[in-house]
């Protein structure tokens, strides 16, 4: 695991992924004593020299209701990056994670989504291809396949080739459910 690396990972179409060999460090959680939200990045760290923190619980990553709390909290401050960053877990943490490509369609009735998709909208970066991907991708997710497909027309990585073809024929059958990439 010190690696760090993706072998046997699964990928899913909206940037998610499980990584067996790569640990998941969420940037913010939550304290189990007081119920605090706050952003690892910005802690004081001290790396303990005895077994005398042994016993304290392991940093986890926020559920859907620690992410939606921090948000509504605006514990992001200023930072428009952690914004993104709280917004594109919840978003995550929403979507359906099909293992096939059964699902056609994503139920987003949740208001929560909604809200959090329009605001991730106004976030992400068309200039950065990895962020215009996702942009895409929250398009599609919407219903919106013109828009996503306008999006995707932008992009002329060749590293996004098969993704871009994956998507296109997507947003051609109308399916706005998560993809699984293989």
């Amino acid at each position: 695991m010190v690696s760090g690396n993706t072998f046997g990972a699964i990928f899913w179409s909206d940037g998610f992924f499980l990584a067996p060999m790569m640990p998941d460090i969420p940037r913010f959680t939550k304290c189990r004593n007081c119920g605090t939200i706050f952003n690892l990045h910005t802690c004081e760290s001290k790396e303990s020299e005895d077994s005398s923190t042994d016993h304290l619980p392991m940093v986890e990553s926020p559920d859907t209701g620690t992410l939606t709390e921090a948000i509504d909290l605006k514990v992001f401050g200023n930072s428009s990056d952690d914004e993104k960053y709280l917004r594109v877990r919840l978003w995550w943490s929403k979507n359906q994670r099909n293992f096939d490509d059964s699902m056609v369609k994503l139920q987003i009735a949740d208001p929560v989504y909604l809200l959090n998709a329009q605001e991730l909208k106004r976030l992400l970066n068309t200039d950065h291809p990895e962020e215009r991907l996702m942009l895409a991708e929250l398009h599609r997710n919407l219903g919106e396949f013109d828009t996503c497909l306008e999006l995707l027309s932008g992009i002329t990585d060749a590293r996004y080739t098969k993704r871009l073809g994956l998507l296109r024929k997507a947003c051609s059958a109308k399916k706005s459910a998560v993809l699984r990439l293989d």
